[in-house]
């Protein structure tokens, strides 16, 4: 398994392109932030986004 890129090397978002849209993520996993995990997909063979689902209290919607 490849080292996590940089900040300066981070991939671009899969497009629906990449492995038609079904990646086979691996369970390993680089947390960039709070919204978004950078993910290894084998298919691929690259880092790929993977959004995460974030669900706000009702009354917190921004």
């Amino acid at each position: 398994m490849p080292a996590a890129p940089t900040d300066s090397q981070r991939p671009t978002v899969a497009t629906a392109t990449d492995c038609a849209g079904e990646h086979d993520w691996t369970d390993w996993t680089y947390d960039h932030d709070a919204c978004s995990e950078l993910r290894w997909c084998q298919r691929c063979d690259a880092f790929r986004w993977q959004p995460m689902l974030v669900e706000l209290p009702a009354g917190e919607q921004s």
